[in-house]
């Protein structure tokens, strides 16, 4: 069986702009470490639905308009 390999993708740079201030002063405010929501953003981590959530929540939006997947090019194949 064959999958086509997705990766999240996320609009928080945008988000981030819309609201104003540093990165440093939303983490502060919303809990949250400045260094993860940087991972989370740029893609280097893809995060749990739990920090979905709570990133969905702090923004004030729902999760689907800030998270989204994307296929990738890459062919992945599972082992049998």
């Amino acid at each position: 069986m064959r999958t086509t390999p997705t990766r999240i993708t996320n609009c928080i740079d945008r988000l981030l702009l819309q609201e104003g201030g540093s990165i440093k002063d939303w983490c502060r405010k919303h809990g949250f470490y400045e260094q993860h929501l940087i991972k989370i953003r740029r893609g280097h981590i893809e995060p749990s639905g739990w920090i979905m959530l709570r990133i969905a929540q702090a923004f004030g939006r729902p999760v689907d308009e800030i998270f989204n997947l994307m296929p990738t090019d890459d062919i992945w194949e599972p082992k049998a």
